[in-house]
């Protein structure tokens, strides 16, 4: 599950938005900052879902994500910022030319593509869970996946 896509991330060249997976290296270094950035700070992270951990072990993912905080920095470089930058241009144009493969790489396994808008939505857990139980049902009846309404349908493999 991965709440983005590689044909779903844009960013601005020379004023036209355009596809992340479709820039050369040189593109995508012309969009990034020459500058250092200030990284936001933040808290450590409670509750949901993680006050359902046992007592100790939820103090103990308290205290290490406040050591991780405390060990990032409070600004990326411009050379930071460009090797995250190009290693995910590279895994997104990778992503986004495997789709033109005259095999698909999972072959002709039943596949559920979950994905979302801008929304916030609580009924995702309840989404994986119904994919999953599609894609076993799939297996077991040798069966197309349903498409379910209100969702996109899985694409035919």
């Amino acid at each position: 599950m991965d709440p983005s896509s590689e044909d779903r991330l844009f960013t601005l060249v020379d004023g036209q938005s355009k596809l992340i997976a479709s820039l050369t290296p040189e593109q995508l270094r012309s969009t990034l900052p020459t500058h250092p950035v200030a990284l936001p700070g933040r808290e450590p992270q409670t509750g949901a879902p993680f006050d359902q951990l046992p007592p100790q072990l939820y103090k103990l993912r308290i205290r290490l994500d406040e050591r991780l905080i405390a060990s990032s920095p409070e600004t990326a470089t411009p050379e930071m910022i460009a090797g995250f930058r190009e290693n995910e241009r590279a895994m997104l144009s990778r992503l986004l030319a495997s789709r033109s493969a005259t095999r698909h790489p999972l072959g002709d396994r039943p596949t559920v593509v979950l994905s979302r808008g801008d929304e916030r939505s609580d009924g995702r857990e309840a989404a994986v869970i119904q994919a999953i139980r599609d894609v076993l049902q799939a297996i077991g009846d040798k069966e197309q996946l349903p498409r379910r309404p209100g969702l996109l349908g899985p694409e035919p493999r």
